[in-house]
């Protein structure tokens, strides 16, 4: 517990373990007065309370326990600000853009498992996930949906292939179905107001026909043998149940016999590490750069790594992976990654869910930033400040412990 030798502008104030820590301005910081720093630093100290529960949390913010909150919750932000505090006036919400990529989330295939070995199977259990009625109805019309696993326009693929992209996708030609040359990158599906999409439903059950399954008399949907197709959703958040539910609701529409299995953490990590699962709800980090790091998450050499959840492995992937190690500038990588992103696309190995593309931020009114916030980050706790005014008369009226 000794705090350990640092040459930030911040000293370890005090510790209580498990509970809080206190970050205290350093007076004889060596960068103070340096030109980058200026502006920069502003708070005497920085107090961090930790909760072992999310509910709890939230409501020491609403008794100013603590002060400024970083939501993660959809069903918090649109229902539950309504405490004596906001109507006080004394917590502010503002929305704030967020330019990072956002994770690559999903449900995704656990392509070890043979069941998921056909893409069409792939693609028809990924158009029962109803984007359009999940937003609107449990996520209070929120989110975007999301199309690549780079959600920026710097990388992601977009339309035809062409330059330098259609270069990289030529070398590894043999590898790769002709659509990727000759369509724009796949893009999610699009569904209906309905709980279920009798368009989507149809188109699904089409493509199980063609990969060998058809309903029996019970409307189970079974392969030349006989045997039923099941799929197990493992998850171990209770927060995601009412988005897991419906959805497998409309797999057993389709004629999958769907079951969801929430479990301890413990079992979770311990079956997911082992990949010991059909599906879950993951994903991939995305990069505003790339670089060898992408052959971990998405390389054949390293597919069953805890960083490639789906087992994901194609020759073409690999190949085009070299691009990206040996780009010598930005405009390099960024051709690589988008022939990479058409090829993933395609193979359709995760069902794209929902971005954000914001920060929801919470906060006594007394926090302020500069106009211009950078484009990839907020800066709370680096370049905010306190009105000092502002304050005194909350701390005043009681809103704050």
């Amino acid at each position: 517990m000794d705090a350990p030798l640092s040459s930030g502008e911040y000293v370890i104030g005090s510790v209580d373990p498990g509970r809080q820590i206190i970050y205290t301005r350093n007076p004889d910081y060596w960068g103070k007065d340096h030109p980058i720093n200026i502006g920069r630093g502003n708070y005497d100290s920085i107090r961090i309370e930790y909760f072992a529960d999310s509910s709890a949390a939230f409501e020491a913010f609403k008794a100013g326990e603590f002060t400024f909150r970083r939501e993660n919750s959809s069903l918090i932000w649109a229902t539950q600000y309504d405490f004596p505090a906001m109507e006080n006036g004394w917590v502010t919400r503002e929305t704030l853009d967020d330019g990072t990529p956002p994770y690559a989330t999903g449900f995704v295939f656990n392509l070890r498992d043979p069941k998921f070995q056909d893409r069409k199977v792939r693609q028809a259990l990924g158009l029962m996930y109803n984007f359009t009625w999940t937003n609107d109805n449990l996520q209070y019309g929120l989110f975007q949906q999301r199309t690549s696993f780079w959600e920026t326009d710097r990388l992601k693929a977009q339309g035809l292939p062409e330059g330098r992209t259609l270069e990289m996708l030529e070398t590894v030609r043999e590898h790769l179905p002709d659509r990727i040359f000759t369509e724009e990158p796949m893009m999610p599906h699009t569904s209906g107001d309905a709980p279920i999409d009798r368009r989507n439903l149809r188109k699904a059950l089409t493509l199980m026909a063609e990969a060998g399954y058809a309903p029996g008399d019970d409307g189970l949907l079974r392969n030349a043998d006989g045997d039923v197709f099941s799929v197990e959703f493992l998850e171990t958040r209770p927060s995601f149940d009412r988005i897991i539910t419906p959805y497998i609701e409309n797999l057993k529409r389709l004629g999958v016999d769907a079951t969801y299995n929430r479990v301890d953490g413990a079992q979770y990590q311990s079956r997911t590490q082992t990949n010991d699962f059909e599906m879950i709800f993951g994903g991939y980090p995305a990069g505003l750069t790339e670089g060898r790091g992408l052959s971990q998450r998405f390389g054949c050499e390293d597919k069953d790594d805890v960083f490639n959840p789906a087992g994901f492995c194609h020759p073409a992937v690999d190949a085009l992976a070299d691009f990206v190690e040996a780009a010598e500038n930005y405009d390099e990588m960024a051709a690589a990654v988008s022939a990479i992103d058409r090829v993933m696309r395609d193979e359709y190995f995760i069902v794209p869910v929902w971005y954000l593309g914001k920060h929801w931020i919470a906060a006594y009114d007394m926090y302020e930033y500069p106009e211009n916030l950078p484009e990839f980050g907020i800066g709370y706790l680096d370049y905010w400040w306190i009105n000092q005014d502002k304050a005194d008369a909350l701390k005043a009226a009681g809103a704050f412990q």
